[in-house]
């Protein structure tokens, strides 16, 4: 049996000004009825399963709506060829952070692919589906490695963020052919 013991009260995450909990990449423990900033999936105090997604159908709406405008401002900037140079504009740390985090969900895509396939057997491109989700959490963990540090990432960074994601768009497809 496993009860809140207070140790989630070290995560506690702020609300964000400019972007719903979900979209910056904060977690909700019902159980401990607390939103974290924490990798895992699971609460670091009770050790139960933290909520990535809102429950309620506005709410997911909302986040959609969110992560779309971010994927949005990511493939524009990337498309229009703002921070074309060689050198790269998002810091070491993050860069790998975040690409830590899409090998992550694409090696838990992999895992639940037998799911995936049989709980959406009318879907014309799962592929895309995947990925369009994988980039939508990816968005999610960069912007708020840059909120963690107080900046803003620029039109170059989110450039750089479409060059890192497009790297893994074969990957995915390779599961569903």
């Amino acid at each position: 049996m496993t009860y809140c013991i207070g140790k989630c009260k070290n995560y506690k995450a702020q609300k964000p000004s400019r972007i719903g909990r979900y979209a910056a990449g904060q977690k909700r423990c019902n159980y401990c009825e607390i939103f974290v900033d924490y990798e895992g999936i699971t609460c670091p105090c009770c050790n139960r399963q933290l909520r990535c997604l809102p429950r309620s159908r506005k709410g997911k709406e909302r986040y959609l709506e969110q992560i779309i405008s971010w994927l949005d401002l990511v493939l524009s900037a990337y498309l229009w060829g703002h921070g074309t140079s060689d050198s790269m504009t998002i810091p070491d740390d993050i860069q790998d952070f975040v690409e830590k985090q899409i090998n992550l969900m694409i090696s838990q895509t992999e895992a639940y692919l037998p799911f995936i396939k049989v709980a959406f057997p009318y879907s014309k491109n799962l592929a895309d589906a995947c990925y369009n989700l994988i980039v939508g959490s990816a968005v999610s963990i960069f912007v708020n490695q840059y909120a963690m540090r107080l900046k803003y990432p620029s039109a170059e960074d989110f450039s750089e963020f479409g060059k890192i994601t497009v790297k893994y768009r074969d990957q995915i497809d390779k599961f569903f052919k």
